[in-house]
């Protein structure tokens, strides 16, 4: 007996159903640490404003409008990796670019000004560290069909890569220095940042 023809429209979409359960997996992983470090930072943020009112009760805290908060992220070679850290967590399997940087966000909170900001930011800095690793062998781009410039891409630990050698060590000291070279910093009123504050 023929096995019934699946139609390519079908397939398509049963694909990228597939994909969108598997990220959404993946966010409902790390959500716990994204909703812990929103109320970390909000009671921080209700802590300063009690002191603000008991210093001077005339100020009015919410009027403070908030800051870019871009930062370094500690040490050369930090960002490289925590994006390493989280690819090898869910290995073998892929993960999205979303899922990549809202850990780098949980680990390292930014304000943003704008959603542009927010996909410039993680264009230029969580995209730019995640193509300097595919450059250093450290990490593979899904080569998806139909997949245009601007579109979510996933990405997964490199094959060879289980416990870093030498090398690979060697790889991301290089890639470090060179992300550094290349991230464009983020501006705030016009000005370049600078690592360590805006």
């Amino acid at each position: 007996m023929k096995a019934a023809h699946t139609p390519t429209a079908l397939k398509w979409l049963a694909e990228k159903r597939a994909r969108i359960a598997g990220e959404l997996t993946q966010v409902e992983c790390i959500l716990p640490e994204v909703i812990a470090r929103k109320d970390k930072l909000t009671a921080d943020l209700a802590a300063l404003d009690r002191t603000i009112q008991v210093y001077d009760p005339r100020l009015q805290p919410t009027d403070i409008p908030p800051v870019n908060a871009h930062s370094n992220y500690g040490k050369r070679g930090n960002l490289r990796m925590l994006i390493l850290d989280v690819l090898k967590e869910f290995a073998p399997d892929w993960v999205g670019s979303d899922v990549v940087a809202l850990r780098v966000f949980a680990a390292y909170p930014m304000i943003f000004a704008s959603r542009e900001e927010m996909k410039r930011w993680k264009r230029d800095s969580v995209g730019s560290a995640l193509r300097h690793l595919t450059q250093d062998g450290l990490v593979e781009r899904e080569q998806y069909p139909n997949t245009k410039a601007g579109q979510l891409r996933r990405w997964r630990i490199a094959r060879q890569v289980q416990t870093p050698s030498l090398a690979d060590l060697r790889a991301l000291a290089k890639g470090a220095d060179r992300n550094d070279e290349d991230t464009e910093r983020p501006e705030v009123d016009g000005r370049e940042t600078r690592p360590g504050g805006a």
